[in-house]
């Protein structure tokens, strides 16, 4: 498609790398007493690592077949109503798998909701609520029109809400809530 001529913005998933991602966060918090990482910003990590990925692979082919073309990595926010149903009914699971006591004090201290999963454990759920708007749009349609290859939205997007004065704030915001509390990374 890129010899062909198309201007071309690549999407990907990230779910099992978000997964590692929080895993990595729940084992840091419980050997070391480190502060878990919101899943926004897990969400964040995750695009920055595949899109680096993707970006250096398809650089490295454009060189190999000769072809003079910029790659970019765009993290990517996705407007959400903080109205959606799927708020109020969470049901994607993500991270590790948690004993049911364990669960239920993460319920009951940091909000979270979890559910049963196939008999093998409690999982944290999330809400999947539908994309309103690309937020970096304009920049996509840039890197595009400067004749780039935009790599963009990677998991659908970091979601996002309009807190009511303008501005974004990630859905992870709640976690981030003991963050302002204590500084990143430091123990408990």
């Amino acid at each position: 498609m890129i010899e062909a001529g198309w201007d071309v913005a690549v999407g990907h998933g990230n779910g099992p790398q978000v997964g590692f991602i929080l895993r990595q966060s729940e084992i840091a918090h419980k050997v070391e007493g480190m502060v878990e990482v919101p899943l926004d910003i897990c969400g964040a990590e995750s695009q920055g690592l595949i899109g680096y990925m993707l970006q250096q692979t398809l650089q490295n082919e454009l060189f190999r077949r000769n072809i003079k073309k910029n790659v970019a990595t765009i993290i990517t926010q996705v407007l959400v109503d903080k109205k959606d149903d799927a708020f109020k009914n969470p049901t994607k699971p993500i991270g590790g798998f948690m004993d049911e006591a364990e669960a239920k004090q993460r319920e009951k201290d940091l909000g979270w909701n979890v559910v049963e999963d196939s008999g093998r454990g409690y999982r944290r759920v999330v809400a999947s609520p539908i994309p309103v708007e690309v937020v970096e749009l304009d920049t996509v349609k840039s890197v595009l029109n400067a004749g780039a290859i935009a790599i963009t939205v990677g998991g659908g997007g970091i979601p996002v809400v309009d807190n009511g004065d303008g501005k974004y704030v990630g859905i992870g915001s709640r976690d981030r809530q003991r963050l302002r509390q204590q500084p990143f990374g430091s123990r408990t």
